[in-house]
C-alpha cells in the first residue's frame, strides 16, 4: 500500500513538474497556429494569400484544443499553488499578482505593439480601436490576458466552493459557460468578460484533474486521446450547418465536446512526451520556456510583417517554416532585449 501510494505521488510530482513543457509546447503551437493561419483566408485580410486546405484543415483543428489545454493546464497549477503549497493567496494578493502579470503586460504591449501595428496594416477608426483595443473586444492576441484575469478572479472568489462541491462546482462553472454563450450573443465582449466565463470550464477541468487525480484518464492511452479528438473534430467537418433542432443542438453541443477532449487530449499526449523526452536538461527548450509568455505577446505582428514581405515569393511550406521560425526567433530577440533591464522585464509581466 505504501509502494502504491509512493507511486501515485511520485506521479502527481512529475506531472506537476511537466507542466511546464506543457505550456511551453502549447505556447510554440500558438505560434504555429498564427503561421499558417493566413492560408485559410480568413485572417489578416490587408494581403491576399492563395488558400492550402490542408493548412486551413490543420488550423481548425489546432484551434480546437491549443488554448483550452493552456487554460486546463492553469487550472491544474493553480489548484497546486493555491491548496497544496501551503500558502493560499486571499482575493486581493492573487489579483495584485494576476494585475502585475497579466494587465500590465497588456496595457505596455498593447500601446507599444499592437495598436501601431494595427494602424499600420488594418486602418481601423477611432471608434474601431477605442472598441476592440481600449475596452478589449478584440485586441488581438491580448485577448487571452483579460480572459485569464477573469477567469482567476472567478477562482478567487469560489475556488474553495468548487473545490469541496464536485457536482455542484460543475453546474456553477456550466452555468457560466451558458452566461458566456449567451452574453456573447446579446452585449459587447467587454474585456472579454463572455470570453472568460467560457473559459472557466476548461480551468475547472485542470483544476479537478490536480484535485482528485489522473489515473482514470490515464487507462486511455495518449495516442488514443489523440484519435479520439481527430475522430470527433473530422465527424462535426461533416455536420450540416442548418437544419432542424437537432442539428441545432449538435451544432452547439459537439463543438463543446471537441473542446473539452481536446483540453485533456493536450495535456495527457503532452505529458505522455514530457516522460519520454529529456527535455528539463535540455539548454534550448530551457531558454523557450523562460522565454514563452512574452514570445506570445509579440509573435503575431511579427508574422503580419512576414506575410507582407514574402507573400506570393515562396512555396506555402517554405513560407510556413519562414512565418514560424522567424516569428519566433525575432519575438524571442524583443524578449531578451526587454528581459536585460528591470523596468522593462516589469511591463511585460517578468519579475
Amino acid at each position: 500500500m505504501m509502494t502504491e501510494r509512493s507511486d501515485v505521488e511520485a506521479r502527481r510530482a512529475d506531472e506537476l513538474s511537466n507542466c511546464s513543457f506543457v505550456r511551453t509546447v502549447l505556447m510554440l503551437i500558438v505560434v504555429l497556429y498564427h503561421a499558417m493561419l493566413c492560408w485559410d483566408g480568413k485572417w489578416f485580410s490587408a494581403v491576399t494569400v492563395e488558400p492550402e486546405p490542408v493548412f486551413a484543415a490543420l488550423t481548425s483543428w489546432i484551434n480546437r484544443f491549443h488554448i483550452y489545454g493552456f487554460v486546463l493546464v492553469s487550472g491544474y497549477v493553480f489548484h497546486f499553488t493555491q491548496y497544496e503549497r501551503g500558502r493560499k493567496q486571499s482575493f486581493a494578493s492573487l489579483m495584485r499578482s494576476k494585475a502585475r502579470r497579466l494587465l500590465i503586460p497588456y496595457a505596455f504591449v498593447l500601446l507599444a505593439w499592437v495598436i501601431p501595428h494595427q494602424v499600420y496594416f488594418m486602418h481601423p477608426g477611432p471608434v474601431q480601436l477605442i472598441r476592440d483595443y481600449l475596452l478589449a473586444e478584440s485586441p488581438c492576441q491580448l485577448w487571452f490576458l483579460w480572459m485569464l484575469v477573469i477567469v482567476f478572479a472567478f477562482y478567487g472568489v469560489l475556488g474553495d466552493f468548487l473545490r469541496k462541491h464536485d457536482a455542484a462546482g460543475l453546474l456553477a462553472v456550466g452555468a457560466m459557460y451558458g452566461v458566456g454563450l449567451v452574453g456573447g450573443k446579446l452585449l459587447p465582449n467587454v474585456f472579454q468578460i463572455w470570453t472568460g466565463c467560457r473559459y472557466i470550464l476548461y480551468f475547472w477541468i485542470g483544476f479537478k484533474l490536480r484535485q482528485h487525480g489522473t489515473q482514470r484518464l490515464r487507462k486511455i492511452p495518449a495516442l488514443c486521446w489523440l484519435a479520439l479528438h481527430v475522430g470527433l473534430f473530422l465527424l462535426w467537418q461533416h455536420v450540416p450547418q442548418k437544419g432542424g433542432i437537432l442539428i441545432r443542438l449538435v451544432n452547439i453541443g459537439l463543438p463543446i465536446l471537441i473542446n473539452v477532449v481536446g483540453a485533456v487530449m493536450a495535456f495527457m499526449v503532452l505529458q505522455w512526451l514530457a516522460g519520454m523526452l529529456r527535455w528539463q536538461g535540455s539548454r534550448a527548450f530551457g531558454c523557450l520556456q523562460r522565454y514563452a509568455m512574452p514570445v506570445y505577446l509579440f509573435h503575431q505582428q511579427v508574422v503580419y510583417w512576414l506575410i507582407w514581405l514574402l507573400n506570393g515569393k515562396l512555396p506555402s511550406g517554405v513560407h510556413l517554416l519562414v512565418n514560424f521560425a522567424g516569428a519566433l526567433v525575432i519575438s524571442m530577440v524583443i524578449s531578451w532585449v526587454l528581459m536585460r533591464f528591470r523596468p522593462t522585464r516589469m511591463l511585460i509581466g517578468e519579475k
